[in-house]
């Protein structure tokens, strides 16, 4: 098509055309994939701060139970503010 800038093949404009808006789809998804790691991310933070409240809410020292629980509750803080930092992605609320 270099040598000859007047000739065009409608195959070849098509596929361009195709592969324009498959790359905008892929990138739409590697941002959701994104956001989906995020969210699988915070779960875990989640399912560390619950973890950390029921093992202060088992300790039968005071010291302890107050330590953790304030890991806790901090984690779950960040958490909260994460979630709304990261929004509503999936258009739930």
């Amino acid at each position: 098509m270099e040598e000859n800038p007047e000739w065009s093949n409608a195959l070849y404009e098509e596929a361009a055309a195709l592969d324009e808006s498959s790359q905008a789809l892929f990138d739409v998804a590697e941002k959701a994939d994104s956001d989906a790691e995020d969210f699988d991310i915070l779960t875990v933070i989640l399912a560390l701060s619950l973890f950390f409240l029921g093992v202060a809410g088992l300790s039968r020292q005071r010291p302890v139970m107050i330590g953790l629980s304030t890991v806790g509750t901090v984690i779950v803080a960040y958490s909260v503010i994460r979630c709304l930092v990261l929004g509503d992605p999936a258009g739930v609320f």
